[in-house]
């Protein structure tokens, strides 16, 4: 997929599950699932100077502004929509 204007290709990072001693299984987060860190996969031809995104960045999002596509696990976000860079 190739992005077009401000679009930007991301895949949601799926975190780890958390196994206690006795075997259960926690939940990431309240709703089950992380789905505000992602990375990126695409970005467009014409990229603002200012951000210094680039393939493989993993990025903090807006999680109501994903767009859902056709193929299962990659989706589009507007460039105004990736709230932080994030660092490990």
């Amino acid at each position: 997929m190739k992005p077009l204007k401000n679009l930007i290709v991301i895949e949601i990072v799926k975190p780890t599950q958390k196994v206690t001693v006795g075997g259960l299984v926690m939940p990431t987060d309240k709703w089950g699932e992380r789905q505000d860190l992602a990375e990126i996969i695409a970005l467009p031809a014409l990229l603002p100077m200012n951000l210094d995104l680039k393939v493989g960045d993993k990025v903090v999002i807006n999680p109501y502004a994903i767009i859902d596509t056709p193929h299962a696990t990659q989706k589009l976000i507007k460039e105004s929509d990736i709230l932080a860079l994030w660092v490990e």
